[in-house]
This record gives C-alpha cells, sequence and structure tokens, in this order.
C-alpha cells in the first residue's frame, strides 16, 4: 500500500503551495541565531505538519542554505534515515 502522506509531502519551502507566507516566514526564522516559539493552526489539509517538518528540519541542520536544508550534514542525514 502507498503512503500518500509521505510520497506528496513538501520536503522544503520551495515546494510548499498555497501556504508561501508561511513558509517564508518559518524560512527567515530558522535562519535567524534566536528561534521564537512557532504555533501553527488550522483546519485539516491546509499544511501544518508539512511546515513543522521542514521548519524542524531546518531547525537540526548545521549549514543552512537561504534557510533552507542542506540535506548533506550529519543532522540532515540522520533525519532523513530516522524518517525512511
Amino acid at each position: 500500500m502507498i503512503d500518500f502522506n509521505k510520497k506528496y509531502r513538501p520536503k522544503r519551502y520551495a515546494d510548499v503551495v498555497g501556504q508561501e507566507a508561511v513558509a517564508n516566514e518559518l524560512r527567515s526564522q530558522s535562519s535567524r541565531a534566536q528561534q521564537s516559539i512557532i504555533l501553527l493552526s488550522g483546519p485539516h489539509g491546509t499544511g501544518k505538519t508539512s511546515l513543522g517538518l521542514i521548519y524542524a528540519r531546518s531547525l537540526l541542520c548545521l549549514s543552512l542554505k537561504d534557510g533552507e536544508w542542506c540535506g548533506t550534514c550529519d543532522a540532515c542525514t540522520s533525519y532523513s534515515k530516522e524518517r525512511n
């Protein structure tokens, strides 16, 4: 059985559709030295979990590139192994 959530879930802020303003705010938050507490709320299917996972991954990344996670550092590779 195919898990459609994993297949179609956006992996980067650039992949998010319909919530660009929130994605841009989270991208800028993740690249700041001091992060704030973020509360994502809204109806079912608006991307709360997807944006939360992308934000968590960007906070863990050791070498951010324009607020996006690199995918090559130790933190990014270990996160990918745990999520699969």
